[in-house]
């Protein structure tokens, strides 16, 4: 984790002086630093560029490009995790109290995603897996286990799958047989990185994105997954494809 890497190198440098200013302004616009480039981080955190790479090599990192990447990960991961509202785990409750009372409310949100939960689109989904003949897979932060998750039970089929880098900045061709599927829980990655949609509209292939936020901008199909409460939006998301990958199987 970048941010624990850059608090224990800390720990060993004096304070105020160019390590610690790049340290302090990286730890406060992680999301932001991921889009710079050298000559901009530099020019932000006010030291020179080979001041900077120097440091970036000292941390570990073979250059900008990988520094950046850590960088966006970790503020997607951060965006992504989502605290549990205190009312569902409540400390002057008993133990057993608190699991019937989370039990209860993860049963809810399974009820209200499947008799919401778009069953033609659901079917659309499940028909442009069987037909295609490559399957790409994007994610970012926490939901990137999702990718991997899809990615096993695509394989299950027979299907060539490739999980993506998290910001697309690979050179990915899918063809018009491929299929490219976009997973956002909430939309987060998008917001933090508006350029990531520019990318995507380059890609002439079929696109689904699968998400819980039915606001997003997508120039492709979506497939949105109702959810109750947003703290749950991961879990009814993957309840979701569970369902896809068992109606898939009816299919095969």
């Amino acid at each position: 984790m970048i941010n624990e890497k850059l608090k224990l190198y800390r720990e060993g440098i004096e304070q105020g002086g160019t390590q610690d200013q790049i340290i302090e302004y990286v730890l406060t616009h992680l999301a932001g630093v991921g889009d710079m480039t050298a000559d901009e981080l530099a020019a932000a955190c006010d030291v020179s560029k080979s001041t900077l790479i120097n440091f970036i090599h000292e941390l570990g990192f073979d250059g900008i490009t990988s520094f950046r990447q850590a960088c966006r990960e970790e503020a997607d991961e951060e965006e992504e995790v989502y605290s549990i509202d205190g009312s569902l785990f409540n400390r002057n409750l008993s133990l057993a109290q608190n699991i019937d009372r989370m039990t209860a409310k993860k049963v809810e949100n399974i009820e209200f995603c499947s008799s919401r939960l778009g069953q033609d689109q659901m079917r659309r989904v499940a028909n442009d897996v069987i037909r295609s003949k490559r399957v790409y897979i994007f994610a970012q932060g926490g939901t990137r286990p999702l990718a991997h998750l899809v990615s096993t039970m695509m394989k299950n089929y027979g299907k060539e799958v490739v999980i993506t880098d998290a910001n697309l900045e690979q050179d990915y061709n899918p063809g018009k047989d491929d299929l490219f599927i976009f997973l956002s829980i909430i939309g987060q990655s998008f917001k933090v990185h508006p350029e990531l949609m520019d990318k995507i509209e380059r890609y002439i292939t079929n696109k689904w994105l699968i998400t819980c936020n039915q606001d997003i901008d997508f120039q492709g199909h979506r497939w949105v997954i109702p959810v109750k409460e947003r703290e749950f939006s991961e879990f009814v998301i993957r309840h979701a494809l569970d369902l896809l990958f068992a109606f898939i199987e009816t299919q095969e």
